[in-house]
């Protein structure tokens, strides 16, 4: 098994070597992170520096909308002398190269090793993540904590003595770990915490032990999430001070956009949506029967497995609840799904052997030719995501070339300037400065929040096709009155407030 995941791990490094040059890795949650790292590691504490126009001043803000987990992984780099930028890329992409391992672990416990061998490089070769794995983002780092949680709470199950509340333990602190780098986390603790109501239910554990076990457990999340409750309540004067405006989509259109996306992750193609929601709903008719048969014999498993299926539900629907409840710049795309669509392609991936092993019995077909015809396929299915990946960022690469090259420009601003961007992300990134977001601000919206109290420049990239939608900016920035023109050309324009 070594071999096999050694050769994984090998082929995912050749794939983010691959993909890493044909990316713009940054973004505005990107740049929240690295700021918050720099700003640990120069110990200002947890902040961050202020992306948006509101409010306009100051220039950094308590860290509120994302928790710290990340930020002090990239700190903890940089301390060591690695850029924060390099670090906040380097994090995601190492844990990528630990996905195989971890699926693997976990689903060893619920299927033969060759087969779980199998599960965990079809789902470590999903393409969706990669693609979170080649951006500075949370999603992997996440994932990986989650699954060797779940490995934990799993030989919890199956342990005795001091190596049992030792491993209740270690899934604790990883759920806590989890639960400080993205606000998924609390589907983690629901699936958990619901595998304790089930281990006394179908008595896995004596009542005693049991809660010895819960202890444990929560003396491992409580370690590291605990810290940071008590810092928000200080700060903001509540535990969880996570807020955004209401949202503006509706549930059905959030569940629409879940389907999708779950489409996009499974079958690499989101005008699938009915399907893969109907395949979902197999997955889960057929484990609520197998668990009837199942949990006669083996009780532990069925443990196993409903732990799982509990968080792909929870966390399932977490997702359309908070899209529903709260307004997001992004609809429910893969990105969000990649913490749960594991959990259905290993369905999906035992589903296809338990029917080849029942095709096999009869003697009628080639098992070993259909189960390699299928792999080939769904690695075929991985070049159409992969294809829009290249040329979604060819034209953002693009963008970020023409900002490179305009860097000297935004090195003559003034320090005391607040730069203001429709291309933040690239425009911070290469001038190394504090930019705000454009977004679809006036020259007189802005003028009204930032004019009067701040000197600013405002720096655009030209570009209004509906390719490059998310750098759209209002067309009275071709000709804006309260702004001084200092430097234009085709591909750019810079102006100071007078």
């Amino acid at each position: 098994m070594m071999k096999i995941t050694s050769i994984l791990i090998a082929c995912l490094l050749v794939l983010v070597l691959a993909f890493a040059p044909h990316v713009f890795p940054f973004t505005t949650d990107s740049l929240i992170y690295i700021s918050s790292a720099e700003n640990i590691a120069e110990g200002k504490g947890l902040v961050f520096d202020n992306v948006f126009v509101q409010p306009p001043e100051p220039d950094m803000l308590p860290l509120r909308l994302y928790p710290p987990g990340y930020p002090f992984l990239i700190a903890l780099l940089h301390m060591l002398g690695v850029s924060a930028p390099a670090a906040a890329l380097i994090i995601p992409r190492f844990f990528f190269l630990l996905l195989p391992t971890g699926f693997f672990l976990v689903f060893r416990s619920l299927m033969p090793g060759k087969l779980a061998m199998v599960t965990a490089g079809l789902c470590a070769f999903l393409f969706p993540y990669l693609r979170c794995a080649l951006m500075a983002w949370t999603g992997i780092p996440f994932l990986f904590l989650s699954l060797i949680s779940f490995v934990f709470i799993f030989k919890t199950a199956r342990t005795q003595g001091k190596e049992q509340w030792m491993c209740a333990l270690a899934s604790g602190l990883l759920t806590g770990g989890a639960l400080v780098m993205r606000n998924a986390g609390y589907a983690l603790v629901l699936s958990i915490g619901s595998g304790f109501i089930l281990m006394f239910v179908l008595k896995i554990l004596p009542f005693k032990k049991l809660i010895k076990v819960v202890a444990a457990y929560a003396a491992g999340v409580a370690a590291l999430f605990v810290p940071y409750a008590v810092r928000n309540y200080v700060v903001f004067g509540e535990v969880n001070p996570y807020r955004l405006p209401p949202s503006n989509v509706s549930l059905a259109t959030n569940l629409a956009d879940y389907t999708r996306a779950l489409s996009q992750v499974i079958l690499g193609e989101p005008s699938y949506g009915a399907a893969a929601l109907l395949l979902a709903a197999g997955l889960l008719v057929w484990f609520m029967i197998a668990a009837r048969q199942l949990i006669r014999t083996d009780k532990v498993k069925v443990f196993y497995a409903a732990v799982l299926v509990i968080y792909f539900c929870s966390g399932s629907f977490l997702v359309v609840l908070f899209k529903t409840v709260y307004f997001g710049p992004e609809t429910i795309n893969e990105r969000y799904l990649i913490q749960y669509a594991w959990i259905m392609m290993g369905g999906v991936s035992f589903g296809v052997h338990f029917l080849l092993t029942k095709l096999k019995a009869r003697g009628s077909v080639d098992t070993k030719g259909i189960t390699i015809l299928i792999i080939v396929a769904f690695l075929l299915i991985q070049i159409f995501p992969a294809v829009d990946l290249y040329f979604q960022q060819e034209r953002i690469l693009k963008i970020a070339k023409k900002v490179e090259a305009h860097a000297p420009v935004l090195s003559q601003i003034p320090e005391d300037y607040v730069i203001v961007s429709n291309v933040m992300d690239m425009t911070a990134f290469f001038s190394r400065r504090n930019v705000r977001l454009l977004n679809g601000y006036t020259p007189y919206g802005l003028i009204q929040l930032l004019g009067s109290k701040r000197k600013f420049a405002v720096f655009i990239i030209k570009e209004r096709g509906r390719d490059y939608r998310s750098y759209l900016y209002p067309p009275s920035w071709e000709n804006p009155e309260g702004y001084r023109l200092v430097h234009s050309n085709r591909d750019i324009a810079l102006w100071l407030s007078e």
